[in-house]
């Protein structure tokens, strides 16, 4: 019945539109699921077309489509939606009911028709872990690029370390914002599974909240320090743990291919003896910590880093003597992304400093929303 009154209500030229304006219409609706919805059901042509976009991700409010074992798309295409899913995003913020009823039936017909590797997996949620949604099932045949998890660990991670593979390139575990922080030992648990998993792993992001019970903490240096804690492809790593200072060193003298590191506290370790020694970060090109860490990066390799993403207050960020003249060092410096609210006379103050700057990226303050802010650089993203 809602294909019949959807085909009434189209104009008549969409059926015998070219392919090219049939692309182009597409394309158009691409961000609007609803609308693309729809055209999808108007006829089994437009079916080829939109469904394929429209379930290239999974996300949440499409599990219960892709759990199903009959759906319309199946009925007009002859086989299963699962079968265009590239990526899956699913969040949730509490017991979702369509999470814990669907998401298992969903990734199970993921598994079976699409058998091979997606582009991405990402899976947030502050309650659920995922054995809470999926039990026991574990994927069979599908191979992830890259592996996103903000969700609770449990001791139990089995079905989690059936995600990863040796076609994962980009992993990140961020525990900040569930409601239990797993312990010390279960993380460094985790972690020492992965070199044997990940043989090609390029980029490794973890987040570690302070957990419940602190007297474990020296199990994360014990990781670190093994030598078999090693990704020999590793380009990217961002390690983000304040409470047991967790010396990262050993770790980094084994991965000089590291080109991009994002660290809150470069001079909480011996890091920068060692920087300055020439033994660890030989080929770093990218950086994202404090204002302090990184005038010292750009003091000490002036002519290395390209790209450089500042956190702070913007009391530390437009501070001269802290960024401004050692800004001027990196010669090469291609790219800034600022994590704060700067007003216009703050935002000058940057630009002024870098001339050459191909990238600014920065968010500006809410009064400036609304101001011609062109005139201090052209070529600035603001957000």
């Amino acid at each position: 019945m809602e294909a019949t009154s959807t085909q009434q209500s189209t104009p008549s030229f969409i059926w015998s539109a070219p392919l090219d304006v049939v692309g182009e219409i597409v394309a158009y609706l691409a961000t609007d699921k609803s609308a693309l919805y729809r055209l999808g059901i108007c006829s089994k042509q437009w079916t080829q077309w939109v469904f394929p976009i429209l379930y290239d991700t999974c996300a949440t409010l499409a599990l219960r489509t892709l759990g199903s074992q009959q759906s319309f798309t199946e009925k007009v295409l002859g086989y299963h939606p699962a079968k265009f899913v590239r990526h899956i995003q699913v969040y949730t913020e509490d017991h979702d009911e369509v999470v814990q009823e669907h998401f298992r039936l969903a990734m199970i017909n993921i598994d079976h028709h699409v058998g091979s590797s997606l582009l991405s997996f990402r899976y947030s949620s502050n309650i659920l872990s995922l054995n809470d949604v999926w039990d026991n099932y574990m994927p069979r045949s599908l191979c992830m690029e890259t592996v996103t998890l903000n969700c609770p660990l449990q001791q139990d991670m089995s079905n989690m370390l059936t995600l990863l593979s040796p076609c994962t390139k980009s992993l990140t575990f961020n525990w900040s914002s569930v409601s239990n922080p797993p312990s010390y030992t279960t993380v460094a648990t985790l972690l020492s599974h992965l070199p044997a998993v990940l043989p090609n792993l390029t980029a490794l992001d973890v987040c570690i909240p302070p957990a419940s019970i602190v007297s474990d903490s020296h199990v994360l240096q014990t990781v670190f320090d093994s030598t078999d804690f090693y990704f020999p492809c590793l380009t990217h790593l961002r390690y983000e743990e304040y409470l047991t200072n967790t010396m990262i060193t050993p770790f980094l003298r084994r991965h000089l291919t590291l080109q991009t590191l994002a660290l809150s506290w470069l001079h909480a370790d011996n890091i920068t003896d060692e920087i300055i020694a020439g033994t660890i970060l030989q080929n770093l090109t990218g950086f994202e910590g404090t204002a302090v860490d990184a005038g010292f990066l750009t003091t000490i390799m002036p002519s290395t880093l390209t790209t450089l993403s500042l956190l702070g207050p913007s009391s530390e960020i437009v501070d001269e003597n802290l960024v401004c003249t050692a800004i001027r060092h990196a010669t090469l410096l291609h790219e800034l992304r600022l994590h704060c609210v700067l007003d216009l006379a703050e935002t000058q103050t940057i630009s002024d400093s870098i001339p050459n700057l191909a990238v600014f990226s920065l968010r500006l303050a809410e009064t400036l929303c609304c101001s011609n802010v062109s005139g201090i650089r052209s070529n600035a993203v603001y957000s």
